[in-house]
């Protein structure tokens, strides 16, 4: 009975040897070394075989070593780097190089006093570049920057094409006499909101004291600065943009009928002790619209606007260089129509904007210790509108009754009979 106990133990014993053998002849000895860009090893990187608990983590030499199966995945991972999944396909010696994670913290951005890394500025600013600029499809730069970037707030008055220029405010309103910050486009102080965003390489905001410190009381309000694109050494790129776009007009107003307007105005008066200023066959007529000539009842805002208006915007850049000479050439072209309807034949009866937009930006190598800049842009602008102001406009269809006329009839206007209509109550256009 002992001599039988004895040997059901060696069998298992030899099972489970036999077992183990197979299983680690499935797997295979890795081992590798972590470095990092710089091809600095690295201590302390977690090596882990992707979907168990299995890893470990680089020596002090970058080293790694680990017996896993043919077929696993590693998955390598360490704070401020990228982390990465390797395939072992029976590899036995691996070399992994870690890429950086806060790559952006070696970027360049703009400050007063020229370039400077984005880890070592203390200034408070944000910046923004070409790419996510020409994602927004407004007409004026000063409204694709709006709610992109952190401490600058635009106000919109207008939406008149060409005058749809926002009031920009950084960290908001800072005096009664002027919060304007202080904009300069390649170092000139001009305005910028009408500049092709096909030309812009960034535009950084300086919003604090410290990083406005150099302009003085200039800077009180902030500093816009804004970075036209320059070429680089290379072969010449042509790159063409276009895009359109639909304008309209948030929400209009819902405005009373006739009828409405004409039996509100007889309740006011009556309510006040006085006599109705409509008949009540006037009124009758206003609620049948059997003689819309004589009773007319027009909706002005719905019959003077459009629902929506068509813009577009195009641009053709190329640039490139060598080692002595590197350029950009640019030119865009933008077509804002109005929301006012034209009943003229004339088309230019209307408010219309159209943009034509150049820029070529030359650097030269004049040697060793020189270089020559050339900075040559501008825009060429043909804005049409109409005789009256945008505000004064909307006074008049604001302030205009529904039966005070029957629109536009074979080119002629077709004014309320004032002997039908109280003379008190009737107002034009």
């Amino acid at each position: 009975m002992k001599n039988r106990n004895m040997l059901q133990k060696w069998l298992i014993i030899l099972f489970l040897g036999l077992i183990t053998q197979a299983v680690s002849a499935q797997n295979v000895n890795v081992h590798g070394v972590i470095s990092d860009e710089t091809g600095e090893t690295m201590i302390g990187v977690s090596v882990l075989v992707k979907g168990t608990s299995t890893g470990v983590v680089t020596d002090i030499n970058g080293h790694f070593s680990l017996s896993v199966p043919k077929n696993s995945v590693l998955s390598i991972s360490y704070i401020g780097y990228k982390s990465q999944e390797i395939s072992v396909n029976g590899a036995k010696k691996l070399n992994i190089e870690m890429e950086p994670e806060a790559q952006n913290l070696e970027e360049v951005v703009i400050v007063a006093y020229g370039q400077q890394k984005k880890v070592s500025v203390t200034g408070s600013m944000s910046s923004i570049n070409n790419e996510a600029l020409l994602k927004s499809p407004s007409a004026s730069l000063g409204n694709a920057i709006s709610g992109k970037l952190p401490g600058l707030s635009t106000v919109q008055y207008s939406g008149l094409p060409g005058a749809d220029d926002p009031v920009i405010l950084i960290r908001g309103q800072s005096s009664f006499n002027g919060s304007s910050p202080l904009v300069l486009v390649d170092g000139v102080e001009r305005s910028f909101t009408q500049i092709d965003p096909n030309e812009v390489a960034d535009i950084t905001v300086l919003k604090d004291a410290s990083a406005t410190a150099v302009y003085g009381v200039r800077g009180a309000n902030g500093v816009i600065l804004v970075t036209t694109k320059r070429g680089e050494v290379g072969r010449t790129k042509v790159s063409a943009s276009t895009s359109w776009g639909i304008q309209s007009v948030t929400n209009f107003i819902d405005m009373a009928n006739s009828y409405t307007y004409a039996t509100a105005y007889n309740n006011a008066r009556i309510s006040d002790g006085n006599q109705p200023a409509f008949q009540p066959a006037i009124i009758d007529h206003f609620k049948n619209h059997d003689n819309p000539l004589l009773y007319p009842d027009i909706d002005w805002i719905d019959y003077v606007m459009k629902d929506r208006a068509l813009q577009s915007q195009h641009n053709i850049s190329v640039s490139g260089g060598n080692q002595v000479a590197r350029y950009f050439v640019s030119a865009g072209f933008l077509d804002q129509d109005g929301l006012f309807r034209s009943f003229d034949k004339d088309s230019n009866t209307n408010f219309s904007y159209k943009r034509y937009n150049y820029r070529a930006n030359l650097d030269l190598s004049l040697g060793k210790y020189h270089e020559l800049s050339i900075n040559l842009g501008g825009r060429v602008e043909n804005k049409h509108s109409l005789s009256s102001s945008e505000e004064r406009i909307f006074v008049y269809l604001m302030d205009a009754q529904p039966f005070s006329g029957a629109g536009i009839i074979d080119g002629r206007w077709v004014l309320a009979n004032r002997d039908l209509i109280d003379r008190r109550v009737l107002k034009i256009l």
